[in-house]
């Protein structure tokens, strides 16, 4: 189905980012069974705190730094997690109900691209 191929993570050869992406695809996991505005608190929370450990690291590591700005790997890997994060943020500012089918798909896509780059 899409979403186990979509949760079907590689991995990236650093144990804390492979662990933290099984939390991230459980949350993701339960949000694509439940379609649960709690459900997406939930993913909200585990990419909030994945993101800002994964930019900690190249931070750390100098991953993807490049002395033109417009070619460094880590500012636009840093801009696709706010972009993923303002979407869900803007999805629970949305009227309570169910989290729409077609979004539950894109926030798999998002995380499958994410972990696969």
């Amino acid at each position: 189905s899409f979403v186990s191929a979509s949760l079907q993570l590689e991995s990236v050869k650093v144990p804390s980012m492979d662990a933290e992406h099984e939390e991230c695809a459980a949350a993701l996991l339960r949000l694509a069974q439940e379609g649960s505005p709690a459900a997406l608190e939930g993913v909200l929370s585990c990419l909030s705190g994945h993101f800002a450990h994964e930019e900690a690291l190249f931070e750390e590591y100098g991953f993807g730094a490049h002395k033109n700005e417009r070619l460094s790997a880590k500012k636009t890997h840093a801009e696709e997690h706010q972009r993923i994060l303002g979407k869900i943020r803007r999805q629970l500012a949305a009227p309570a109900g169910c989290v729409p089918a077609q979004f539950v798909r894109e926030v798999l896509q998002d995380f499958h691209e994410h972990t696969s780059r």
